[in-house]
Parts: C-alpha cells; sequence; structure tokens
C-alpha cells in the first residue's frame, strides 16, 4: 500500500524560490562587472549594489553608469519597447537625469533575454535609441519627424519635456546579447571570467575549487551590499556628533564594492597556497601543473560543464572524430591535431567530456586540460600537458612500460622532443599496441594571450611539424573560441596566425 506523500516530497508552486532565483542572477552580474576592477587601467572606481539602481558604476573621473538588470523565464523570449520592465526602466533614468543632471555618464539595460530586433519596428528598441541619436537636442524646436519615436516618447511625456527625455534615451545602451549570460550560466560565465583575472595576477597556484570558494564569496558579498546588511559600526551610529550623516555613510559603504575588496576575498582564500610547492618531487610538481575540465555531478546545476552521463546529441561531431581516431591509426590521417572551434557556450568542453567517456572502449587513452586554470608558472605548458598524460597512461596501465620512463623524459628545448629515447620507447608501444593517446586543451584561446606563454607558440609549432612527419599515435586537441585568429591579442598575430594555419 503506497502512503501518500509529504509537502517535504512535492514540487512547490510558491515562486519564491523562482525570485531568489533572479535575485541571485543579479548579484552574480554585479559580480562579473566588478572584475573590471582588477584592470590594472580600469576606468572603474566602485561598483555599488542596489544603490539608486539595480547597479551603480562610479567612474574614476566621478561620472556615474546606471544599470537596470532585467531577467526573463523564457530567455527566448525578447523583450520589446513597450514592455513594462522596459518602460520602468526609462521613467527610473529620467528621473535620475532630472534630479542629477549631467552626473550620469550612460545607462544600461541588461537582459538575460535580450531585446526585439528582428525588424526596424515600434517594439526595436535599439532602433528607437537609433532615432533619438539622430534628434539635434541642441535646436531650440526638436525636429521629430518620425511616427515610431513621436509615439514612443508619448510614454514619457508626464515625466519632464521632450528634450530631457530625448537625452536619456541618447545615454541608453543595450549590451551586446553575448556579453549578457542567461538565467542558469551566469555562475559559469562567472567562474569563467574569474578564472582568467587570477590567472592575469599571476596566480598560477590556484586550483578550481578555490575558484569557486572566491566566486561564491563575491556573490555573497554582492547580495549583502544589496541586501543593507548593515556592518556593527551602523549601530552605533548615534554615537557620532551628526548621528544621521554618519549612519548614511556607513549605509552606502555597505554597498560598495572596491578593488580592494576583491583582493582582500582573492588574498583571504590564497593566502595559505603561497610557497606551497617547494621541496616537492618533480613528478608531484608535473601532477600539479594541469588541471582537468570539471562537469556537474548533478543534472540541475550549471556551474561546470555537462556531465558526460547527461550528455545528449551531436552524434555527428562524435563519429567524425572517432573516424579521424581510426584513421590515425591506419596511419591515413595526413594531421594528428584536431580543433573544436565555436562560440562560447556551444558545448565544446561537454562534447570533449563525452568523447572521453567513450574513451575506454576504442583502446583510445584521454587526457583533458582546462588552460584557463594552469600553473605552469616553471614548466613549459606543452612538454608538462605531454609529460602528464604519458605519466597517467602508464599509471593506470594503459602503457605497460616501466614507470621510470617518465622521469627520462626532458622538456629539450632546442632538440627534436619526439626524437627522446623515452618518447620513443612510448610512441612504439602505442603503435605496436594499435594504441593512441588523445591530449584535449581546453580554452585554448586564452593560453595564447598570456605573454608568458608565448613560447608556446613555437613547441606547438615544433609539435605540428613533428606529427605530420612522424605520424605519431599521440593527437593533440585543442578548443577555442570561433573569431580567436582576428580577435585583438597581445601575442605575436603571425605566430598566431600560422599555428591557426596550421590547425586548419
Amino acid at each position: 500500500m503506497n502512503k501518500s506523500k509529504t509537502p517535504a516530497e512535492v514540487i512547490s508552486q510558491d515562486g519564491g524560490d523562482d525570485t531568489s532565483r533572479r535575485f541571485r542572477y543579479q548579484h552574480t552580474y554585479a559580480a562579473i562587472l566588478s572584475l573590471s576592477l582588477l584592470k590594472d587601467k580600469t576606468e572603474i572606481s566602485a561598483i555599488y549594489c542596489e544603490h539608486h539602481e539595480d547597479i551603480l558604476i562610479q567612474k574614476v573621473n566621478g561620472k556615474c553608469i546606471g544599470i537596470q538588470v532585467k531577467t526573463k523565464e523564457k530567455e527566448q523570449y525578447p523583450f520589446k519597447s513597450y514592455d513594462d520592465q522596459v518602460i520602468q526602466s526609462i521613467r527610473r533614468f529620467i528621473q535620475h537625469e532630472l534630479k542629477n543632471p549631467d552626473k550620469f555618464e550612460k545607462y544600461i539595460i541588461a537582459a538575460n533575454c535580450g531585446f526585439y530586433d528582428k525588424t526596424n519596428h515600434k517594439n526595436n528598441l535599439a532602433y528607437l535609441l537609433i532615432l533619438a541619436g539622430e534628434v539635434d537636442i541642441d535646436k531650440d524646436n526638436l525636429d521629430i519627424h518620425h511616427k515610431y519615436l513621436k509615439t514612443f516618447l508619448d510614454k514619457f511625456n508626464n515625466e519632464t519635456d521632450e528634450k530631457t527625455i530625448i537625452k536619456v534615451l541618447k545615454k541608453i545602451e543595450l549590451p551586446d546579447p553575448e556579453d549578457i549570460p542567461g538565467l542558469n550560466d551566469v555562475e559559469h560565465r562567472l567562474f569563467s571570467r574569474l578564472s582568467e583575472c587570477l590567472t592575469n595576477q599571476n596566480l598560477t597556484n590556484i586550483t578550481n575549487p578555490q575558484v569557486n570558494d572566491i566566486k561564491d564569496k563575491l556573490i555573497s558579498k554582492c547580495n549583502a551590499a544589496s541586501s543593507l546588511v548593515r556592518p556593527l559600526e551602523a549601530e552605533y551610529y548615534y554615537l557620532f556628533s551628526s548621528p544621521s550623516d554618519q549612519k548614511s555613510k556607513i549605509e552606502i559603504e555597505a554597498k560598495k564594492i572596491t578593488k580592494k575588496t576583491l583582493e582582500e576575498i582573492i588574498n583571504k582564500e590564497t593566502l595559505t597556497r603561497e610557497n606551497q610547492i617547494v621541496n616537492e618531487s618533480s613528478k608531484q610538481k608535473y601532477s600539479d601543473a594541469l588541471v582537468p575540465v570539471q562537469f556537474d555531478e548533478n543534472f540541475e546545476t550549471n556551474s561546470y560543464s555537462c556531465n558526460p552521463e547527461h550528455f545528449v546529441g551531436r552524434d555527428r561531431e562524435k563519429k567524425k572524430f572517432w573516424d579521424f581516431i581510426d584513421n590515425i591509426r591506419k596511419g591515413k590521417a595526413e594531421k594528428h591535431l584536431i580543433c573544436f572551434e565555436g562560440n562560447y557556450g556551444m558545448g565544446k568542453s561537454s562534447l570533449i567530456l563525452k568523447l572521453q567517456s567513450e574513451s575506454n572502449s576504442k583502446n583510445v587513452f584521454f587526457e583533458q586540460f582546462d588552460t584557463k586554470i594552469t600553473k605552469t608558472e616553471h614548466f613549459d605548458f606543452g612538454y608538462v600537458a605531454i609529460k602528464k598524460a604519458i605519466y597517467n597512461a602508464i599509471d593506470k596501465k594503459f602503457i605497460d612500460l616501466p614507470p621510470s620512463i617518465y622521469d627520462e623524459i626532458e622538456p629539450a628545448e632546442y632538440s627534436l622532443f619526439l626524437r627522446q629515447p623515452a618518447i620513443k620507447k612510448v610512441l612504439n608501444y602505442l603503435n605496436e599496441n594499435d594504441k593512441v593517446i588523445v591530449i584535449f586543451f581546453d580554452h585554448f584561446d586564452h593560453l595564447l594571450r598570456q605573454p608568458s606563454r608565448e613560447s608556446t607558440f613555437d613547441f606547438f609549432e615544433q609539435l605540428i611539424h613533428e606529427f605530420a612527419y612522424d605520424k605519431t599515435s599521440i593527437v593533440n586537441t585543442v578548443a577555442k573560441l570561433r573569431g580567436f585568429n582576428g580577435c585583438r591579442s597581445i601575442v605575436n598575430t603571425t605566430k598566431r596566425g600560422k599555428l591557426g594555419k596550421n590547425l586548419g
């Protein structure tokens, strides 16, 4: 006899959890924006949460940027010009302009679902903003002829005069949809951006769990700043000579996120990591140098890549990959490098994790690394990756060779890497036993943007020629953002272009 379910076992219809999720989205988005404070030449001095705006950015020049954050559950339905949330945001911006003339440099409406942009229509907010931008507000009489703009201005006539409304519309910006994360991937976006920032701060020994802890603490800080969580001293404001003014200053300060705020969170988490790897053995150094791509164990979470057990589809791409591996075994492959290229969030990392889960049944040893979180300060990245892959293949009995082989492999910069006796023994074993090692480098474009990794170009270019000549059973695979070869980068463009061409 089945017992009836208790309330704890039944899905609730209460929308409170969805409301909390949307607030967390806003706090996480604020955390993403706050990372700009860590840049060397940032124009931002501070970020405030729920202070006049959802997010208020204070610039070094004293000007402000007001940001309204709007969310929808169904991200496929974009906001339109006359949606209530859009109208209310613009009305709020108008009030800022009236109360603080010329203090706001611009206003931003950030929406997880984007904005309608199919045609030049009255519902296309971006189009209306373009029309407003064409109006000359220096004239005594505004020359507004376009019916869409005139009708839209009528929505705000009760607020102020048309000149002020046009002035506000001229200041409004709608972010590129690619720059605004969705409800489900906002924390993953923060994790990725944070990892990149920490790497640029030369925190090369930081681990994925540490990055995740910093992420959570930063979100928590933005949540506290948004929630008017007063510091203890605010409770004693009556002790000051001007209690009301002092209380206000303390409460405003509690809403503030500065570079110092971020550095305190980061330093507290990483302090115990300093000088940790000093007297380790060579194996341990190499073992800790690279971090694998992480995936979510739980289907309901979305902080990392997709768990291979939950991965579906991409059958065509998987077949092409395994056909490529078969051609390598048969000696038919002209190249032994393959590039997974696509836009952010397309699932490149998830696909490679799925391929890794299938590799055991195909006599393939699969090693993958997240190059966003590398700790190779003292070793060349490429040598470390290959050496670690061989070490793990021996350790897991995929290669039946003495472990001492590992210690014989040297990052000989001025000789052909694959000509080393130890490497030759490994390659001969793989060929004789019809086995293949695949080494996957995720976020490869991130690695190549770092000046300290410029020697990686030379190493991979050398490997490309050696693999092509020797037809080895080691395959290098990279994933990079589409358009990387043409993007701005501090790395030498000639080398970047050559590598991109060779990856083909």
